[in-house]
């Protein structure tokens, strides 16, 4: 059911929904890739992301998340996100 705010109370736990492509980031020895959860490589398709996730210095990782397009008033669009330029579209 969709409501305005959470429920109050220590025996709540919410998760916020973003709506976007869930993917995964491999960082292996600096080298990082992107992947759907269905193993399409979209390393090449947001190298922002990739950019950001070496920025990290990790040697290795595994980081599950969501891909998200944020709109000025904080809501996620997967709309916008598809229809990002198409330099950036996979």
């Amino acid at each position: 059911m969709l409501v305005q705010a959470p429920p109050d109370g220590e025996g709540w736990l919410h998760e916020p929904k973003y709506d976007g492509y869930r993917i995964g980031i491999r960082i292996d020895r600096g080298k990082v890739e992107l992947w759907s959860r269905r193993a399409r490589e979209w390393t090449d398709d947001f190298p922002t992301v990739v950019q950001a996730a070496a920025a990290l210095r990790l040697g290795s990782a595994l980081i599950d998340g969501e891909l998200a397009a944020v709109l000025p008033n904080g809501a996620t669009s997967f709309q916008a996100l598809q229809n990002r330029t198409p330099t950036e579209k996979p």
